[in-house]
């Protein structure tokens, strides 16, 4: 899952056992609901997308 905000895509996401990229260009924050997941800009999200197809 690739999103930009911590309730509605990293907290849903990581609770239905999906890895998760939150972007962070555009973040919409939120202490209540903050994973440990992945994150980065969107130019590092598409470095690391690049390096998982190889």
């Amino acid at each position: 899952m690739i999103g930009n905000d911590e309730r509605e895509d990293a907290y849903a996401a990581n609770a239905a056992g999906l890895d998760t990229y939150l972007v962070t260009d555009c973040l919409i924050p939120n202490d209540e609901y903050a994973t440990d997941c992945r994150r980065g800009t969107f130019e590092e999200m598409c470095l690391y997308l690049e390096g998982l197809a190889k």
